[in-house]
């Protein structure tokens, strides 16, 4: 079980006027006639998610690029709005699972470490921060020290909204272009954090699926590459999933030898799939 999307709410959004979608489910349905405005529900996901944090740092003008949008050009923003005399908005509440709120709550130190090194130092990776971190002399103390101390704030925060298991987000996009976003601590983390196998994730699949030929020497085998390219690809540039596929097949071959554990008949399993392949074992020995 991971997070879901509990609640949506969209209003003014490309083809919509207002619609909100209230679920306690694991599975929604949208179904409509053509035009009815069924993609813009996902796109206005898509925007709450890559507005508060991205796998890729460059996600959200990812999301801008699709539309030929100019993020920074209020004009452009402006075509976002189904009528320019009113604003948009988009209102997202997610539901985590209490192993992902433990998660959270046992890493919040670096999620805050990591947070204050992009709102200081935009641009710089997290790793190149630990680096000048090393290497720094007294002039970079300040800096170290500002970080430190922002870092603290947010880790902090983080486990103050971590008594909750919903949390709210609220992006709006204003008739004159600008947008703002509430601050939410939790779907900043959440959403930047790419980690299948400690956080749910969103993964989006376009209605184009073209599957091209990848010659066997061609296949990459190293795992981290094949990560970064998930990353990547997983709620934009959508196509690159699909082009791949025996080097997914392969590095997730490879995953499953280097973590995996042996089951009971003998086939091997990741580590992370450990207790959902033992819960299944018990549901098939009570049935028998």
């Amino acid at each position: 079980m991971t997070l879901r999307i509990k609640q949506l709410e969209i209003r003014n959004f490309r083809a919509i006027d207002h619609a909100t979608i209230d679920s306690n489910s694991t599975m929604v349905v949208i179904a409509g006639p053509n035009g009815c405005g069924k993609s813009c529900v996902l796109d206005a996901i898509r925007l709450a998610k890559s507005a508060y944090g991205g796998y890729d740092p460059h996600e959200f003008r990812h999301w801008m690029g699709e539309f030929q949008i100019d993020p920074n050009s209020p004009a452009d923003m402006r075509k976002v709005l189904r009528d320019k005399t009113k604003g948009a908005r988009v209102r997202i509440a997610i539901e985590l699972h209490a192993k992902e709120m433990e998660y959270l709550r046992s890493h919040a130190a670096d999620i805050g470490e990591r947070s204050a090194v992009g709102i200081l130092l935009a641009g710089v990776s997290f790793e190149e921060w630990r680096q000048r971190v090393q290497a720094s002399g007294q002039q970079a103390q300040q800096v170290i020290s500002q970080i430190e101390n922002l870092a603290n704030a947010i880790s902090t925060d983080l486990k103050n909204r971590l008594q909750f298991n919903v949390h709210q987000g609220l992006v709006d996009i204003s008739t004159t272009g600008s947008l703002s976003l509430s601050s939410n601590v939790v779907l900043q983390a959440v959403w930047s954090i790419y980690e299948p196998q400690n956080i749910g994730i969103i993964d989006y699949h376009g209605p184009q699926r073209h599957f091209s030929r990848e010659s066997l020497g061609g296949v990459h085998l190293s795992l981290k590459t094949q990560e970064e390219g998930q990353k990547q690809s997983v709620l934009y540039n959508y196509a690159a999933k699909y082009a791949n596929i025996k080097t997914q097949n392969t590095s997730f071959m490879l995953s499953v030898n280097k973590e995996g554990i042996r089951l009971r008949d003998g086939s091997c399993c990741p580590r992370r799939f450990k207790n959902s392949s033992a819960d299944s074992s018990q549901a098939r020995n009570s049935k028998e």
